[in-house]
């Protein structure tokens, strides 16, 4: 019939909403980035290097208050996405406002501990300047009225991840994000003292908590009601969110074990020598991040619906995109690693850096891959499994860092990092597998075994000339090369006719417009 468009295929639909919020999470993270390139120099003219000092301390500090949500945030995304999937929109309001209610008071009581620990803080546990003391106080109390916003904005969040609404989170959370680093940098040219610029981040906080609040009601006008204290939702979200923060709590010390045990071993000079290409590698793991955001309210929607297949279909794509993207990267940077290290930091890191760099970075693809399996497991509601496998790992690591470390230094911190999170993939991979079979048939219908492949391929090409010792001019041309014939391969044997037509129609809109489409 003419003049009706065709219903999209479950896959083709599946693969355009993928696309999609991916790309607006990625852009989510990496745009405050750039601004944070710009601002931080002001900030720290602003402010002074002992100043910006103090205000990254808070940052910190207040992330690790953020542990007082107790996984709530993410237990909001997850039974949100159960109801709105089943069409329950008055199951939601009661599951919004135990979240919210729940989230404020926590708030307070992180605040009223935030502000009791302030004199310790600054006064004892922190070398502060004395005449930056006084300021410290002040801006610390007025941090600590911030902790009730953060956590309710976490919440609200995850009401509208919970729906699909990515583009309205980033909407929100990419201003925000950007406030947190243009505020400090306004510093500079209007002379702002400490405290002023706090108050500053806090009102900025605000106004994101009430924005978020406002998105939510124009989504659903029925949370307007019933604005009250579930308690079965609040013991569900209570066993659900208490495994998440345990996984919350054991994940920092995981991350920074190794620096500590560099630390104390060897020497704070090579600690910088680790932290510098640590920092830098780690980061590619923003594209994973965007990837398995948008996952995880599908994961927790089809875990009550039953999915008929598509949840094993969106791991399988998920973790096919997460390997020709990440994988591609830490292809190019384990080519291109010395030369961008003496161009970023100098010869010296070169010498010292260069193998730590490699070994993280193959860490960094398998940690990436690791993601989606953390997600779906999550987001099906065994929550439980990860931190226990969190749990595991812990004392393994620890074993690992002091005898590799004490016998191959920062390259044997690297090491140890690269085993304990490939052990936290295949722990993760195997649960997911053996909670959902069909992943199996379906990682070999969307082609993640040729897209493996292609990757090893690569890593294998890109470890032959870096061992044959060829000058960097030469790595750049086998690297452009390489990428051009990846790229080939890849669309004619690992991308799928939908994944293709998804292509050409994203690439006819960014070059025609609109009008490529009738």
């Amino acid at each position: 019939m003419h003049g009706v468009a065709a219903p999209e295929r479950p896959a083709e639909a599946s693969g355009r909403l993928l696309a999609r919020n991916s790309v607006l999470n990625f852009s989510g993270l990496i745009v405050p980035l750039l601004v944070g390139l710009v601002a931080i120099p002001f900030a720290v003219m602003g402010l002074g290097k002992e100043g910006f000092g103090v205000l990254a301390i808070t940052w910190i500090v207040l992330g690790y208050f953020g542990l007082f949500d107790f996984g709530l945030s993410r237990a909001t995304t997850k039974f949100m996405a159960e109801v709105i999937g089943r069409r329950e929109i008055e199951r939601a309001a009661e599951i919004f406002w135990t979240a919210l209610i729940v989230a404020f008071c926590l708030g307070l009581v992180g605040a009223l501990v935030l502000a009791a620990a302030t004199p310790l803080l600054a006064g004892r546990l922190l070398r502060i300047p004395p005449d930056l003391v006084p300021q410290t106080l002040t801006s610390f109390r007025i941090v600590a009225l911030s902790v009730p916003l953060i956590l309710c904005s976490s919440s609200l969040r995850g009401v509208l991840e919970a729906s699909r609404r990515f583009d309205l989170v980033n909407m929100v959370m990419i201003p925000a994000s950007m406030m947190s680093f243009v505020i400090p940098g306004l510093s500079y040219p209007f002379r702002l003292r400490l405290p002023e610029v706090v108050l500053l981040l806090v009102c900025s906080q605000a106004v994101t908590a009430a924005v978020l609040l406002s998105m939510c009601f124009r989504l659903y006008p029925t949370l307007k009601r019933r604005a009250r204290l579930n308690v079965e939702n609040l013991k569900r979200m209570a066993s659900y969110g208490g495994w998440v923060s345990l996984t919350n709590v054991i994940s920092p010390v995981l991350v920074y074990m190794d620096r500590l045990f560099i630390g104390s071993l060897i020497s704070m000079t090579s600690v910088t020598f680790y932290s510098a290409p640590y920092e830098m590698v780690t980061r590619l793991r923003a594209f994973a991040t965007a990837i398995s955001t948008t996952l995880f309210p599908e994961f927790s929607s089809l875990s009550e619906a039953g999915g008929g297949g598509r949840l094993e279909m969106l791991f399988a794509r998920g973790s096919k995109y997460v390997l020709l993207s990440v994988g591609s990267l830490v292809v190019l940077l384990f080519l291109l690693g010395d030369w961008f290290l003496d161009v970023w930091l100098g010869r010296e890191f070169v010498q010292h850096s260069s193998g730590v760099f490699k070994v993280l970075a193959l860490g960094v693809l398998v940690n990436s891959l690791a993601t989606i399996a953390f997600n779906l497991l999550q987001g099906v509601g065994r929550p439980d499994l990860p931190a226990k496998f969190h749990l595991l790992e812990l004392p393994v690591y620890a074993v690992l860092l002091w005898l590799l470390v004490s016998r191959l230094g920062i390259l044997g911190a690297a090491l140890a990092w690269t085993l304990r999170v490939t052990l936290d993939g295949v722990l993760l991979c195997a649960a997911s597998i053996r909670s959902y079979p069909r992943i199996l048939p379906s990682l070999r219908a969307n082609r993640v075994g040729r897209a493996l492949v292609l990757v090893l391929a690569a890593f294998a090409l890109a470890v032959a000339v870096d061992a044959a010792s060829v000058r960097a001019p030469a790595k750049l041309a086998v690297a452009i090369a390489g990428l051009l014939g990846g790229v080939a391969c890849a669309w004619y044997c690992v991308v799928d006719e939908v994944e293709r037509g998804l292509a050409v129609s994203l690439w006819q809109r960014l070059r025609f417009g609109r009008g490529a489409e009738r």
